[in-house]
């Protein structure tokens, strides 16, 4: 499940700020100790150009704070290896001063007035750790580590206040005993370090370069007090992005852990164009428990985050791993949340603009018909009352949003759809088309290419669970069914060498193999109504496809029979036939390739840009007749730009190869229909692409290409035969749309009865697929069915 708690690095703040140019590493996360709580490390110099003159060391605390019972150690190799104690600064009788800053060095300090003068003879090479502690009773000298494995075996101190080890060869050298670890300087070891809110910084070597502040506070950045107003800005990026800065805001929600929550403005700016909320990513790290209602002050780097790999996805204006989180109140009201009533209903960019400027914030919605199922990224699709509207895409009879042509490869990808995410929920909201939410308020995220609310309260009206079959049908039965069906990872579970059969999605143990093919049977039976021949996508080899045909044989007496090849997917996916034996004979079987049509490698081969699932041909006889079968599963859409990204329209790089294999294809069916133009021909199968063209794509979409340009025979595509409202066999990201296709030629039509999509699977949550008993969601796409009465060879 993908959420705001998934896929972060907290190498991340490493990079970020190496990327600014400070010479950093930080191997643990960076010390959020807050200035004056105690004291503390603040600043320290070891080393200079020519003689040391300069050592320093500097606490920082409250002005006035006892020093008493406290000891200043340096940790390095000394005579006996590592973990000897180099150097002893006991500080009783001491007290922090007025200006919170306390300075110790030598009698030949000269960058300014120490508070204590005495010796310290720091080490200026290889790696030491500086340590401020309480209760010591050890000496200098002493081997805190006697066996050198990083671990001290003595410990001579009652408590470690804080500390600090200073690196000149990572993961070599002395060890250290610290986890807050700063260097190399290049090939050296720092000479001169300072605390700064987001960590220790390296310093100039030379005290001349001005970054030294003994009894002041130290040369850090400073820290921008902003609104979150003007850290969101007016524009899709923050103008302040990579500044550092402190704001406060209310927290609005929380994830269930509180990882992470959204803070905003209380009062706002009044400008619609910015927004008054942010999320505050990964505050659990800090130990700080904040609750909605809390007031509280973070301090970090503004960040533009992709939640993706994408680099076509939108970026969101965060905080990444805050610096501090201090909660100033608790108990205070909620800001008002924004009322959703009519969004852009055609144009992404205009819907872009809609939800740029409240991302963070707090929105609400009432009685919104529910148009997409929960997905398995706990996902799910509403509409407003004012967009759920007939004409704009949205169908009453199905209760669901289809994408659509708007004519001239002009699309319809219905920005209206709102996406509801559970990010903030122990569990999903389970739902399907024609349920209603009543009201529910969220935070408006963006995440892996769309906008989303996350729940903060909801209130739902559901329909009764459907009573099975669901499939309607138009027109006569007929004779001879055809029908295609992508199952969905059906996968055995043994490994097969060579392919990445791990986490494709299928059955992953015994039980749940169990519960995918007797739903995928029960389907075959009761929703399929026992095709003549079944063309699949999606199946590992033969074997678990003939299992599944031998589970339909033993409940109804069919003699299904199960063939496939493998194929170059990397996954191992392969097309299949499954088909009644009683009924039909196989004649022939094979795998295209380059022998029988030109670029079968190109476009499907272990060489094309992603390798794919060579379509396979059957030649069935069918009461005398003969009908080629060419089966498919063309390239997925993965790897395009999200529709709510940065490059508009977005960039299908997929839609390429998907027009190379379509090519392929029908250059094969031309093969046959040139000899033959009365051949029974048909195509079917999971194309991964609309029955029309999208934004710049040409007259020659893959299933333009399929249905045949000028001089070719043309193959008509049945989905167009299926009703508006019906059209439809996926839904991704709330949108309804045709993935899957058959296509047939001249003769093949003209014995065409009825065809229909079978709608028992994309419109049902995918939660119903861990449910055995049931046809409803044995796979995520609808299959396709054909019905053909053969001339003078009517089946009794």
């Amino acid at each position: 499940m993908h959420s705001v708690m998934s896929n972060r690095n907290p190498i991340f703040k490493v990079a970020f700020l190496a990327a600014a140019g400070l010479a950093l590493l930080i191997l643990s996360a960076p010390d959020a100790r807050a200035a004056g709580a105690q004291p503390s490390l603040s600043e320290i110099r070891i080393d200079q150009p020519g003689s040391d003159t300069d050592e320093y060391l500097e606490l920082q605390g409250p002005p006035g704070a006892s020093l008493d019972g406290l000891t200043y150690l340096v940790i390095g190799d000394g005579s006996g290896g590592s973990g000897v104690i180099e150097a002893v600064i006991d500080l009783s009788g001491q007290s922090i001063p007025a200006s919170g800053f306390f300075v110790v060095a030598e009698s030949s300090f000269s960058l300014g007035t120490a508070d204590l003068v005495t010796s310290l003879n720091f080490e200026n090479s290889d790696n030491v750790t500086h340590m401020l502690v309480a209760g010591f009773t050890g000496s200098n000298g002493d081997d805190l580590d006697t066996d050198d494995d990083g671990t001290l075996d003595v410990i001579p101190w009652s408590e470690v206040l804080d500390s600090v080890a200073l690196i000149e060869s990572p993961g070599s050298g002395d060890q250290v005993y610290s986890d807050i670890q700063v260097g190399p300087d290049g090939p050296y070891v720092p000479a001169h370090v300072f605390r700064c809110i987001e960590g220790w910084q390296i310093g100039a070597f030379n005290p001349s370069g001005g970054q030294d502040t003994p009894g002041a506070a130290n040369a850090c950045e400073p820290v921008l007090e902003l609104t979150i107003m003007e850290i969101q800005g007016s524009g899709d990026r923050s103008p302040y992005e990579g500044d550092l800065v402190s704001t406060t805001g209310v927290v609005t929600l929380t994830t269930p852990d509180g990882y992470s929550f959204w803070i905003q403005d209380p009062a706002g700016d009044g400008d619609p164009s910015t927004s008054d909320g942010i999320l505050v990513y990964g505050a659990g790290k800090l130990g700080v428990s904040a609750a909605p209602g809390d007031l509280v002050r973070v301090v970090d780097r503004v960040v533009e985050y992709r939640r993706s790999s994408r680099p076509g996805d939108l970026t969101l204006t965060e905080f990444s791993y805050p610096l501090q989180v201090e909660v100033l109140s608790s108990g205070n009201p909620l800001p008002e949340p924004v009322e959703l009533t009519d969004l852009p209903d055609e144009s992404i960019v205009e819907g872009i603009a809609f939800w740029e400027p409240l991302e963070g914030m707090r929105v609400q919605l009432h009685n919104a018909p529910v148009v997409a199922p929960t997905s398995r990224y706990g996902e799910f699709a509403v509409l407003t009352r004012a967009d759920a509207q007939p004409g704009s895409g949205y169908y009453p009879q199905t209760k669901q949003i289809l994408l659509r042509s708007l004519g001239a490869n002009a699309v319809d990808y219905n920005p209206e759809r709102i996406l509801v995410d559970d990010s903030t929920l122990t569990q999903p909201i389970i739902v399907r088309p024609g349920d209603k939410v009543r009201r529910l308020i969220g935070v408006v995220d963006y995440t892996f290419g769309n906008y989303k609310l996350q729940p903060e309260t909801f209130d739902l009206t559901v329909q009764r669970p459907p009573r099975w079959p669901v499939s309607k049908r138009s027109g006569p039965r007929g004779q001879f069914v055809i029908t295609t069906f992508n199952v969905e990872n059906l996968f055995d579970l043994v490994d097969e060498p060579g392919k990445d059969d791990i986490g494709t999605g299928g059955a992953a143990t015994p039980e749940e193999l169990e519960t995918q093919l007797n739903k995928l049977a029960l389907a075959i039976v009761v929703e399929l109504r026992l095709p003549d021949i079944l063309v699949v996508q999606e199946v590992e080899n033969t074997a678990i496809l003939q299992e599944l045909g031998d589970r339909v044989n033993a409940a109804v007496g069919t003699d299904y029979r199960a063939i496939s090849f493998e194929t170059s997917d990397g996954r191992g996916i392969e097309v299949g036939f499954l088909w009644d034996a009683n009924r039909v004979t196989l004649v022939e079987a094979y795998q295209l390739d380059d022998s029988i049509v030109p670029g079968v490698s190109a476009a499907f081969g272990p060489s094309s840009p992603s390798p794919g699932r060579e379509p396979l041909v059957g030649i069935f006889e069918i009461a005398g007749q003969q009908l080629t079968i060419v089966g498919n599963h063309l390239k997925s859409k993965r790897g395009d730009d999200p529709l709510f990204g940065v490059n508009q329209p977005p960039v299908r790089i997929s839609e390429v190869q998907r027009k190379a294999q379509a090519r392929v294809v029908r250059d094969f069916v031309n093969l046959i229909l040139d000899a033959d133009p009365e051949a029974l021909v048909i195509v079917a199968g999971d194309m991964n692409d609309f029955e029309f063209g999208e934004p710049g794509e040409g007259a020659d979409h893959p299933l333009a290409i399929l249905e045949g340009g000028p001089g070719e025979v043309p193959l008509t595509n049945l989905v167009l035969q299926e009703k508006k409202a019906e059209r439809f066999t996926f839904v991704f990201d709330g949108n309804s749309q045709v993935l899957d296709h058959i296509l047939v030629s001249p003769a093949a039509l003209q014995w065409l009865v009825g065809a229909d999509i079978l709608h028992f699977n994309a419109s049902y949550p995918a939660e119903l697929g861990e449910v055995a008993d049931t046809p409803l969601r044995a796979s995520d796409h609808d299959p396709v069915e054909a019905r053909f009465g053969l001339r003078g060879h009517w089946r009794p």
